[in-house]
């Protein structure tokens, strides 16, 4: 289930004693920011009983991707091909130029999500992130919810079985491309984790990437693409063990 909050400023610190929690919020942001930049991958820590035990099902016939050590899963799409990218704990790629489905995990000093700043300070922090790469011509948020548990889980079951996550979805222009970009962010067990799915445009060239002149073209602009439903079915299906 999902809920769409509206973005939040950050709030200055009411004492000294929130300096602690300032300082697990900037680490959260931080990483979330590094890993939209694409650092280098981090050595995975050993896994827990818990996040060994975890597994997923599903009624769909595309089979089910599970990651035991980590303990999170997904649908990835059934055309998708596995692939490797520095930083990914898994990736695929699509049938398209530019369609990329990524898993990252990295470990925070944060219980759950809410230690972050909300579902608006970390939304800006991943737009700030990818402003700051070169090539960007601008990007804007097309929505942003909150999302208690996976879709095809029933109320009960996701409130227990699954931790809550943030779902963004936002349009970019670079210098090389014209995209859609689907992403979901949950905290569990120490570790954040970033699921990424990009789609591109109907003439999503540089040429059409140019053109939408800048942020205020681009929120006008239509993104539309086959490969968009897919991205976005296989974000939703991602799971994480509390």
């Amino acid at each position: 289930m999902a809920r769409g909050v509206a973005a939040a400023g950050v709030q200055p610190a009411a004492c000294a004693d929130d300096g602690q929690a300032d300082h697990r919020r900037r680490s959260l942001l931080l990483s979330l920011a590094a890993a939209a930049a694409g650092v280098a991958a981090l050595r995975p820590p050993p896994a827990t009983a818990a996040e060994a035990a975890f597994s997923s099902s599903s009624t769909s016939s595309t089979p089910t991707f599970t990651s035991p050590t980590r303990g999170y899963s997904l649908l990835p799409p059934p055309a998708w091909a596995p692939s490797s990218k520095a930083g990914a704990d898994a990736f695929w790629t699509g049938p398209g130029r530019g369609a990329t489905l990524g898993v990252v995990v990295l470990p925070v000093r944060l219980a759950d999500l809410a230690g972050a700043g909300g579902l608006g300070v970390v939304g800006d922090r991943l737009l700030a992130a990818e402003r700051a790469k070169d090539g960007t011509l601008g990007v804007v948020l097309t929505s942003a919810a909150e999302v208690s548990g996976r879709p095809d889980a029933t109320a009960a079951a996701s409130a227990s079985a699954f931790a809550p996550s943030y779902r963004y979805e936002y349009v970019l222009a670079t210098s090389r491309a014209f995209k859609t970009v689907v992403t979901s962010v949950a905290v569990a067990r120490g570790n954040l984790f970033i699921i990424t799915g990009m789609a591109p445009c109907e003439g999503g060239s540089k040429a059409a990437a140019a053109a939408v002149g800048g942020e205020g073209g681009l929120a006008a602009a239509s993104c539309s693409s086959p490969l968009l439903l897919e991205v976005r079915a296989a974000v939703d299906s991602f799971a994480v063990a509390p």
